[in-house]
This record gives C-alpha cells, sequence and structure tokens, in this order.
C-alpha cells in the first residue's frame, strides 16, 4: 500500500485548469496527444491463424469482413503490416489518460508544464478516483515492449512504461478505456473536496493569482506560493492560505 497521501498535477493557468478548479472536470487525454512521440508506443506485431487475424479487423471497424475474407490471401506484408499499425492506432485512441506526479516542487515541471513557472500546481487527495492512479515504471534499455495485437493484452503494460529520461516525473496515472460504441466524453468529474490546494509558480501573474484565488474563496483549498531559493537550485514553498 502506498504511503503518498497528495498527487500533483502541473498546469498552466488557462480554459482546462480553470475547469478543473471551477467545475471538478478532469480531462483525459488519448495517449496520440501526449508531447512525447514515444509515450505509450509499443510494438505491434500480428502473429497468430487467419480466424484471429480477421477478427481483430472486425472488431476495430478497419475493414468490410467480406471483403477480408475474399481478398485476405491476396494481401502482402507491407498492406497487413498498414492494417496493423491502424489496429494499434485505434487501440491508443481508445484510452484515457490523466497524468499527475508525487512531487510538489519539481523545477523541471514547473517549467514544462506550467508555463515556465507562470502557472500552477493543484493539489489533489490521494483517494476515492485519485487512489486509483498507478505509477509509472521507468525502464533503463531502449526497447519497445512487444504486444501481439491479435492476442489478448493488458494496457497498462505500454502506458504504464516510459523511458529512463523521464524518471524526474515521478509520474502517476490515471486510466480509462473507451469500450466500442462509446462516446469518447474525455472531460471526466470528480469530487470537489478532492482538490485541497493550488501552489502558485514562483513567476505567476498577479492578476492569474487573484483569479486562482477568488475561485476558491469558500472553499477549502490551501494557497502556496513557491519561491526560488537564494543560494540553492530549489523551489521553497510558503503557506498563504
Amino acid at each position: 500500500m502506498s504511503s503518498i497521501q497528495y498527487l500533483y498535477k502541473y498546469q498552466s493557468v488557462n480554459k482546462f485548469s480553470i475547469n478543473t478548479i471551477l467545475n471538478s472536470y478532469i480531462y483525459l487525454s488519448s495517449p496520440l496527444d501526449f508531447n512525447d512521440p514515444f509515450d505509450s508506443q509499443f510494438n505491434a506485431i500480428c502473429e497468430g491463424d487467419q480466424g484471429k487475424l480477421i477478427e481483430m479487423f472486425r472488431k476495430n471497424e478497419l475493414h468490410s469482413p467480406n471483403k477480408l475474407l475474399h481478398t485476405y490471401n491476396n494481401l502482402d506484408e507491407k498492406q497487413i503490416e498498414k492494417i496493423v499499425e491502424e489496429s494499434k492506432l485505434v487501440a491508443l485512441d481508445s484510452l484515457g489518460i490523466y497524468c499527475l506526479t508525487e512531487e510538489n516542487d519539481n523545477i523541471q515541471m514547473f517549467s514544462h508544464y506550467a508555463d515556465r513557472h507562470k502557472g500552477i500546481c493543484l493539489v489533489f487527495k490521494k483517494e476515492s478516483v485519485f487512489d486509483k492512479a498507478e505509477c509509472v515504471k521507468y525502464i533503463p534499455h531502449e526497447s519497445l515492449i512487444t504486444v501481439n495485437i491479435i492476442e489478448e493484452y493488458e494496457p497498462k503494460d505500454f502506458i504504464l512504461r516510459k523511458s529512463e529520461f523521464w524518471k524526474y516525473e515521478k509520474e502517476w496515472r490515471l486510466l480509462h478505456t473507451y469500450k466500442k460504441g462509446q462516446t469518447k466524453d474525455r472531460l471526466f468529474r470528480f469530487d470537489p473536496s478532492l482538490l485541497c490546494g493550488i501552489i502558485f509558480g514562483c513567476k505567476i501573474s498577479d492578476e492569474d493569482k487573484d483569479l486562482m484565488t477568488t475561485l476558491v474563496k469558500d472553499r477549502d483549498v490551501m494557497l502556496y506560493q513557491s519561491e526560488m531559493s537564494r543560494d540553492k537550485y530549489k523551489l521553497t514553498l510558503h503557506q498563504l492560505k
């Protein structure tokens, strides 16, 4: 059982972070939209009998089953490879992911995800839906995981796997799988009480700081200001409310 009590989300001050604070919605991203093109990628292979292959095509609605049955034996290796890649994209886009971290004073993450320290870091209690978040594993070698897409596979095997270059993020992820035919509503509402704090970046504007303060004025949400250390490469946090 994890001893971590809180998880954090670095964000710019924009319509998405305001919607999270004001209306308690988080956005479940498609892996296809991640900034790292290698994130959630896997080496897709297709090994098995003809029946399983055709069933996979039918499942993902990539091609007419009747046409496949008629033309299967005439498909060359490149055509099958193209269809396998299309199936991989369908699989990735059926996932919704919310990325969090266990660190609240990370200089690099404030730089990369919170508008160069002009944004915020949201603090969530690791309870209820956020207690379902799982820790990302950082892999020291360069090989992508291999997945046979016509067999049953577990998306967590590649969603919770990243290059060790990203290990400084100490990332946790919420994962949702959209079933076939299900509307991909990527906005997910959480219990408002789970948002328990906002950390202001050290370069946040007075205007954005006032806006965030106003949004949580009558709520049990703690406010913190991050500040640059005078003699170390370090951020310090000071409680404001």
